[in-house]
Parts: structure tokens; sequence; C-alpha cells
């Protein structure tokens, strides 16, 4: 005995894939619309803040010394510097640097938060951060008028 459904499977197929391959299909659309989301997001990260973890910073070029997201420091305390460029001026009188620690569920406690004043047309800024205990570590970085511009996490060990 033959199966009779086959045509009828083969003939709904045709009709799945006429729909994926039709251009004004709602599934193409949606593959066309999270393309496109796609792009966007990747050329706006290309030109995003970016926030340096490091020993030492340049003071002329903006450049970091030994940057790294790890940092062995004395059981006194030890500090490093946070770097952020900006691609354009920050347009902004100052920033607001917020850490917090990481407990061992991951939740953030906070710690601290810290105060710089800058210039609107800097593109890069410093600030030198001291820490005393070990852990990981979210530094979230704020313009004047609260817009988070960028975040970084920074894992401390005592020696």
């Amino acid at each position: 005995m033959k199966n009779k459904s086959i045509p009828f499977e083969l003939s709904r197929l045709r009709v799945y894939r006429n729909q994926i391959f039709n251009l004004q299909s709602p599934i193409f659309n949606l593959k066309k619309l999270s393309l496109i989301s796609i792009l966007i997001f990747a050329s706006h990260l290309s030109h995003a803040q970016k926030l340096f973890f490091c020993e030492h910073v340049d003071s002329s070029t903006g450049t970091p010394r030994k940057p790294s997201t790890t940092f062995t420091i004395s059981s006194g305390g030890g500090f490093l510097n946070v770097l952020v460029t900006m691609p354009n001026g920050i347009n902004s009188s100052s920033i607001t640097y917020d850490i917090f620690r990481l407990n061992e569920t991951k939740a953030e406690i906070f710690e601290s938060t810290i105060r710089q004043d800058v210039s609107p047309e800097y593109t890069w800024f410093s600030k030198e951060i001291t820490f005393h205990i070990a852990g990981n570590y979210n530094v979230y970085v704020y313009d004047d008028k609260e817009k988070l511009l960028c975040v970084g996490r920074v894992t401390i060990k005592i020696e």
C-alpha cells in the first residue's frame, strides 16, 4: 500500500520553502530586521566608549600601560588606573565612577562612588582607584547627566 500523505507533505514543504525565500514573507522580513539590527549594533560598538584597567596612563597620549583585567595588590591595598576613551568629546563637565564588588553569588555590593571633573572636549580621561579587598569588581562610568558611558570588570588579588 502506498502512503498517500507524501505528496501532501511535499506540497507543504514547498509552501514553507516559498514562504522562507519569498522577499515579502513575514519570516524573510524578520530575518532582514535581525540582520539590520546586528549590523547597527556592531557599528555602534566599533565607535563606542572603551574602559581599560592599567598600571599607568601616558598623560600626553592617553595610552594605557600594562592593561589587564587582573591585578595583584599588597595586603595593605593598592591602586590601578581606570582609563576611558571616547570616539568624540565627552560633552560633560564631570564623571562618576560607581564601584561594586561581586559576592560569591555574583550579586553586586556597593563599595564607593568617585567623582571627577573633566572638560567637555576630552576624548579620554583616567582616574586612579585604590582597592583594599580581593575580589571581582564592576566599575560603572556615568556622565554628569547620569548617562551610562561604559562598564568594566576587574579582578583584584592580594599578595
